[in-house]
C-alpha cells in the first residue's frame, strides 16, 4: 500500500463509505431472540392464561433445578420435541429454547410433556434411592447366614 499510496484498489476499498448499518456486528451486546419470547409470553398471558401458568410454573422448576437438573436433560427433552433443534450452552438459553418450543403446542399437549418429565424424575429418583441403599446396606437377598 505504501508503494501504491493513495491510489491503491485496497486504500480506496476501505477507504470506502460502506453502509455499517446493515452488516451484522458479532459482538452487539443486544439479543434480538429473546424480544419474540416475552411477547410472546404477554400475548399468552393475556389470552391463554392457563397456559401462562403452567409454562412459567414449568419454567420457574427449571431454573430452580426442581426439574431436569442436568442441562443434559433439557437438551434431550428440546431434541425431542424438535428434530431441528440446535442446542445453546448455557442452562437458561436451554430453557429459553424449551420455552419457546411449549408456547407453540396445546395446553394438553404442555400438561402431557410436564407430567413424563415429572414422572422420568420420579422413577430417576427412586433409582438413586435403590443405588445409594444397595451401595450402603449392600444385597440383602445374599446375606450370609449366621451360624450360632
Amino acid at each position: 500500500m505504501e508503494k501504491e499510496g493513495v491510489t491503491s484498489n485496497l486504500f480506496k476499498y476501505l477507504s470506502s463509505n460502506r453502509d455499517t448499518k446493515s452488516q451484522p456486528n458479532a459482538f452487539s451486546s443486544k439479543t434480538t431472540s429473546g424480544l419474540p419470547k416475552i411477547q410472546r409470553l404477554r400475548d399468552l398471558e393475556n389470552n391463554e392464561p392457563e397456559k401462562y401458568q403452567l409454562i412459567i410454573q414449568f419454567q420457574s422448576s427449571l431454573k430452580n433445578k426442581e426439574l431436569l437438573t442436568e442441562n443434559i436433560s433439557i437438551r434431550r427433552l428440546c431434541e425431542s420435541l424438535d428434530k431441528n433443534f440446535l442446542p445453546k450452552k448455557s442452562r437458561s438459553e436451554l430453557i429459553n429454547q424449551l420455552i419457546e418450543l411449549l408456547i407453540s403446542r396445546t395446553i394438553e399437549e404442555i400438561e402431557k410433556i410436564i407430567n413424563e418429565v415429572k414422572a422420568k424424575e420420579k422413577n430417576q429418583e427412586d433409582s438413586y434411592y435403590k443405588l445409594s441403599k444397595f451401595l450402603i446396606e449392600g444385597d440383602s437377598s445374599k446375606k450370609p447366614e449366621l451360624d450360632e
